[in-house]
């Protein structure tokens, strides 16, 4: 769970880093105790056995093979009852995370909304003197100077209609060509997951958790109908995983695709999205959601027969060690530098592809399609009373 813990063994030995391992150097360092690292083979985060002993770190300290857990642990009800929570040394909201494959929409006839005779505020749908008018008006114009002489208008009325109509196709024009340019370099980003509402209301994607987490806890007793549904959904994929099957590029693969989302925090995720992804995909996007599950404080849990005097001192020690910023410098400095951020922009600026000048060709094959449609019918039409002339002649002159 980098960049919070790291586990690796190296020629035989344990080697531990990430913020957790720092706090226990920085305890070592200013209390001048020795230690001795042990680790678990046991792949439970912090939760019990199905026998219902605890197992993994916590299970060790539970059974006095250990006097504090290195691991981070969210202090809950059910966990303070095997040891003591040290001040929280990470503080995080964690969400889900998701992905999907085009992070924008490409209309090729969306800028075609700037003939759009209404436009939305916060107070709803209003209408707007625009371009729409600016249509209106030189349609009608144009239907009028359609129909007059070829030759140059000579009176004061025409030559005021005849301004009024090109300064309208002035500002149509302008207008068209302003919204063509901003519908091709800004586009709208697609239809995303923000809350636990919009993942309940599609039963078909998979949310995995990561065994003995908060997460898995606060899903079974929450009594929120969202969170229900989304346990539910859980147990219909069977997504509760173990870190170490959640945290691969197959997994996350799936999340870029649209089909899953992992329950996760901020600082574990931006750390592994740049590890399994060195670089950004090439249209697929990472999001994290809006809404998030629950304030979490990370710490650190001491065995409850700890001498009282020792386990003031690293009560002390590691709260100062909070309040003085150290651990926030830490993580940032223990966070890669990456093109995953976690967050998104509110627009951008993107280069032009042949998805966005596809729209130009298809207007002009559609012109041609019309003109083509219309040419047809009036030569149906020309026939058609061409016939009925003759059939009036032939009858008249009978």
């Amino acid at each position: 769970m980098r960049p919070i813990l790291g586990v690796d063994r190296v020629n035989g030995q344990v080697k531990f880093d990430g913020i957790a391992w720092y706090v226990i150097q920085c305890l070592q360092q200013a209390l001048r105790f020795s230690y001795v690292l042990q680790t678990t083979d046991e792949q439970l985060w912090s939760s019990r056995r199905p026998t219902g002993e605890w197992g993994g770190p916590l299970g060790m300290l539970e059974r006095n093979e250990s006097d504090i857990t290195a691991h981070p642990v969210i202090p809950t009800a059910d966990r303070i009852t095997v040891g003591t929570p040290l001040p929280p040394y990470l503080y995080s909201g964690p969400r889900f995370f998701a992905g999907t494959p085009n992070p924008y929409m490409t209309s090729v006839f969306g800028y075609l909304m700037s003939f759009d005779l209404e436009v939305s505020t916060p107070q709803g749908r209003q209408p707007r003197m625009g371009s729409g008018p600016a249509v209106a008006s030189a349609v009608i114009m144009n239907s009028s100077a359609a129909g007059g002489s070829v030759r140059p208008v000579r009176d004061v009325i025409g030559r005021i209609v005849i301004s009024v109509w090109w300064l309208s196709a002035l500002v149509l024009m302008n207008s068209f060509q302003g919204t063509m340019k901003a519908s091709m370099s800004v586009k709208t980003p697609t239809e995303r997951m923000e809350t636990f509402q919009d993942l309940a209301d599609r039963p078909h994607i998979k949310p995995i958790l990561i065994r003995g987490t908060t997460f898995e806890h606060q899903f079974k007793v929450s009594k929120e109908p969202a969170l229900r549904a989304i346990l539910a959904m859980v147990r219909k994929h069977k997504s509760i995983m173990l870190a170490s099957e959640a945290f691969t590029r197959k997994t996350f693969e799936e999340l870029l695709s649209g089909r899953a989302i992992l329950f996760m925090e901020d600082t574990v995720m931006k750390r592994y999205i740049p590890t399994l992804f060195p670089e950004k995909p090439k249209t697929a996007e990472f999001y994290a959601s809006k809404q998030r599950t629950i304030s979490a404080q990370f710490s650190m849990l001491m065995r409850k027969g700890l001498d009282p005097r020792i386990a003031g001192l690293l009560h002390v020690r590691c709260r100062w060690l909070h309040e003085s910023g150290l651990l926030d410098k830490k993580r940032r400095d223990l966070q890669p530098h990456s093109w995953f951020n976690g967050r998104q922009a509110a627009s951008s600026v993107h280069d032009l592809n042949i998805d966005d000048m596809v729209a130009l060709f298809y207007m002009a094959l559609l012109g041609l399609v019309v003109a083509t449609v219309v040419f047809f019918l009036e030569i149906v039409a020309y026939k058609f009373f061409e016939k009925t002339d003759r059939s009036q002649r032939r009858a008249t002159s009978s």
